[in-house]
């Protein structure tokens, strides 16, 4: 789960060589039983951003990070239940890996000096959140359930209750 405030770090982020990348993943229905259309996909989007980067000359900065998404994108196959998004810009030090829900549309790479964050939005602002509350007499435990995880919220606590005289039960 990625917050408002990393996506935010993430927007302010430039890079003058235009050397940060942009890599979703986005599983599909494989064909066959070989599930290999994934894997030349990939290797397909590295090769042909590579091809940009050495015409535009910052080939040699892309590269280690390309070769990089290239080996990750390789151990993706089979993994039809999660898309994978990955941020990479060697020169200002940043690689960052979120899993993110399969609702990209389809597979991209991205090369620019900025890093192209609106499928990561899109795919975030559709999933639903839901709460747990857990209430007795003295508090409630209160649980968030956002994608595949469960976090606990601060506990509230009621304190004493005010003591009420006496009761004839139900009927009285």
């Amino acid at each position: 789960m990625i917050t408002r405030e990393e996506i935010r770090h993430l927007a302010k982020i430039d890079s003058p060589t235009g050397c940060a990348i942009s890599f979703y993943f986005q599983p599909q229905t494989p064909q066959d039983k070989s599930h290999r259309e994934e894997a030349i996909l990939m290797k397909d989007l590295v090769r042909e951003a590579l091809r940009k980067a050495e015409r535009q000359g910052n080939h040699q900065a892309l590269g280690e990070d390309l070769k990089k998404i290239s080996g990750i994108a390789e151990q993706l196959h089979g993994n039809h239940s999660r898309g994978k998004a990955i941020f990479a810009c060697s020169e200002a030090g940043i690689w960052r890996e979120l899993d993110v829900p399969p609702r990209l549309g389809h597979s991209l790479l991205t090369v620019n000096s900025r890093f192209h964050l609106k499928p990561l939005v899109a795919a975030n602002s559709g999933v639903p959140r839901t709460c747990v509350a857990l209430v007795n007499r003295e508090k409630a435990r209160i649980f968030e359930l956002f994608e595949d995880g469960i976090r606990p919220l601060p506990d509230l606590y009621f304190g004493e209750l005010p003591h009420i005289g006496k009761s004839d039960g139900f009927s009285g």
